[in-house]
């Protein structure tokens, strides 16, 4: 019991939280195994606040409690925004929501954490190289986030090549709903001159979509 008091999780669960003996035991045979092998208790916070997902589902608040983000929840919803932009506790985030949804269950805390959720996992995307990115936004892997990402690249890096490739991709994102209307639709789009790269964008769309015989022949002759 000593390697797992000393890595702050203690005996008394989070109010509310109720696990098995069986598994209360292998988190703290797991705690102590990482004591055991010479990591340093803060470290073992780390790990827990990372991909550690233990052998219950009810482990979230576990790991809340002993990463700290049970003393985090404890705010009011207006300073908890303001601790949240800080980016401090980004890493334990998934701990953070599932301790709020089984303790507190504060909608406007469940806001603030999953806008700080999606803001991080921009980040993600935006710490690309601007090739690579130019690679994952041409694959389409996140059209449906593509304006959020030019935002937030417009009010962090301001990389112009990171803006550009974000911007053209948002205009083809964009483009695309002329799909969604009738063939009439797209004969009036198709007139009024649109770039060939919107226009072989569409084909592809239509080709891997709907594939209507009219909207693939309309294409194709306005691509050739």
């Amino acid at each position: 019991m000593a390697h797992f008091t000393e890595c702050n999780v203690g005996e008394v669960l989070p109010g509310g939280v109720t696990l098995e003996e069986n598994e209360r035991s292998a988190l703290r045979d797991w705690l102590d195994w990482q004591v055991a092998q010479g990591t340093d208790p803060d470290a073992v916070r780390s790990m827990l606040a990372g991909d550690f997902h233990g052998v219950a589902e009810d482990l979230a608040p576990v790991i809340a409690e002993a990463t700290g983000a049970a003393e985090v929840l404890e705010q009011p919803i207006r300073d908890l925004r303001s601790t949240l932009a800080t980016g401090e506790h980004d890493a334990i985030l998934a701990e953070l929501l599932e301790a709020e949804r089984v303790n507190g269950c504060r909608k406007g805390a469940i806001r603030a954490l999953e806008a700080r959720r999606y803001l991080v996992r921009l980040d993600g995307i935006l710490a690309h190289s601007i090739p690579d990115l130019e690679l994952l936004l041409a694959a389409g892997l996140h059209d449906d986030d593509v304006g959020a990402l030019c935002d937030r690249e417009a009010c962090t890096h301001g990389r112009k090549g990171a803006l550009a490739a974000l911007e053209a991709r948002l205009r083809l994102v964009r483009v695309s709903r002329v799909l969604e209307g009738t063939l009439a639709d797209l004969d009036v789009w198709l007139e009024s001159g649109p770039p060939l790269d919107e226009v072989r964008h569409l084909l592809r769309e239509e080709r891997s979509g709907k594939a209507r015989i009219g909207a693939l022949t309309a294409l194709g002759h306005a691509a050739a």
